[in-house]
């Protein structure tokens, strides 16, 4: 098997297979609308399917942790099938039903049957959809270079937020909510579609390994490993801590005396500078190693939040609107958390993927997005608890730079230790 890893490898570097960028590009834009179709489109259609319908924004955004816990519940399912079967089996339930069921939602009416629908629909697109899943199909596309094509990926993949807010926000303006989420949704099935032609492969086989005949097997022997169980760990800190800046960036951002306008400006800077954190990775990874980048990470994103309390405390608790230091604060703060964010994103993929066995990396990366997932919904939880409780969005961001001050202690650095499936 391993043979035929490395007649793909000569392949891709000779020349003789002619894909080249294709099937990273093709991924890329797959991840870009998975994320776009809900993951973003959906904030955005929060206050107009509230207006229109009278359900509550609560409600609402339950639905959203609803999907999101799903998505990372379906990580598991999803990276098997690709293990076994290869790209296209996540592409198709994308395709047909993550999109039906979310389009079969915009034409009910009743609240806990869109719910339902709609959340199950987003769950199995991020499921099927999001990095968890692209990162491994895009490694074994292109074996020669794998981490330089996760990061070409995320690179691409980072246009998500700065297309779809300003898009799904404009259009909006101009339409009916349903109308909007109705041509997210298609654009989603696009992706998909798109992908399964573009960017085929990616099964366990394809890459020169059997995945495992015992999925439950695997995942004991992985949980077994104590540098998998701190990586889990350092992830589902560091994973709340960003999650909780991305939903509340902007709130945070107004609690320490910007207007809404200007917060919202620097948030969507924030999304842009995502891509700092990502061109020119590959080469820095192969001088400094992950460990290295991925505390640089966590400590960038870090002293962004430092900058917001610095700002809040310097100008004072009674700060004129806009003030040039907030702004100021305001603009680190954008450029540090997205750098750092960005950057981190590929380097938890690329971290993980060389302590995770190449049999089975779809179902571990699947235990990697259950993680992140989970995270993804205690973040925001705890973050607007401590600031309903302290009654100052300052205190969130303090624990926010704490959780991720315990993410950088706990990532020892330490050799790749690729696990065996016995298998």
């Amino acid at each position: 098997m391993a043979s035929g890893t490395a007649s793909r490898i000569h392949r891709l570097e000779s020349g003789s297979d002619d894909r080249g960028l294709t099937p990273i590009i093709s991924l890329g834009i797959y991840t870009i609308t998975a994320y776009g179709t809900w993951a973003y489109g959906f904030g955005v259609l929060l206050e107009p399917i509230s207006a229109d319908t009278g359900w509550g924004v609560a409600f609402l955004g339950a639905i959203y942790g609803w999907a999101m816990a799903l998505s990372g519940v379906g990580a598991f399912w999803a990276g098997r099938l690709l293990d076994r079967f290869g790209a296209r089996a996540p592409y198709a339930i994308h395709l047909v039903a993550a999109s039906g069921l979310m389009a079969a939602a915009l034409v009910v009416d009743n609240r806990w049957l869109f719910a339902a629908l709609f959340a199950t629909g987003a769950g199995l697109g991020g499921a099927t959809g999001f990095y968890t899943i692209t990162t491994v199909i895009v490694s074994r596309v292109r074996p020669d270079r794998p981490d330089w094509a996760i990061n070409a990926l995320t690179i691409v993949g980072a246009f998500s937020s700065p297309f779809y807010l300003p898009v799904t926000a404009w259009l909006a303006s101009l339409w009916p909510w349903r109308s909007v989420a109705t041509v997210l949704v298609a654009v989603g099935a696009i992706g998909a579609a798109q992908a399964m032609v573009l960017a085929s492969g990616g099964a366990s086989s394809d890459a020169g390994f059997a995945a495992s005949s015992s999925p439950l097997a695997t995942l004991r022997k992985a949980l077994g490993n104590p540098s998998v169980r701190r990586i889990l760990l350092i992830y589902l800190l560091a994973g709340a801590a960003g999650s909780t800046i991305w939903v509340y960036q902007v709130p945070m951002m107004t609690g320490v005396g910007l207007s809404l306008g200007l917060a919202g400006a620097f948030g969507g800077l924030r999304g842009l500078c995502q891509l700092l954190g990502r061109v020119g990775l590959s080469d820095q990874i192969e001088r400094r190693g992950t460990d290295t980048l991925l505390r640089g990470a966590y400590l960038a994103t870090a002293a962004a939040g430092t900058a917001l309390v610095v700002g809040a405390v310097v100008v004072g608790p009674e700060p004129t609107a806009n003030d040039p230091l907030l702004i100021a604060a305001a603009a680190v703060f954008a450029v540090l958390a997205g750098a750092g964010l960005g950057a981190a994103s590929p380097l938890q993929a690329i971290h993980a993927r060389s302590r995770f066995d190449p049999s089975d990396l779809g179902l571990l990366m699947g235990l990697q997005g259950l993680v992140l997932g989970v995270a993804g919904g205690i973040g925001p939880f705890a973050g607007g608890l401590v600031r309903d409780l302290s009654g100052t969005w300052t205190t969130t961001i303090i624990a926010v730079i704490a959780v991720l001050g315990a993410a950088v202690t706990l990532l020892k650095p330490d050799a790749p230790q690729t696990l065996s499936t016995g298998s």
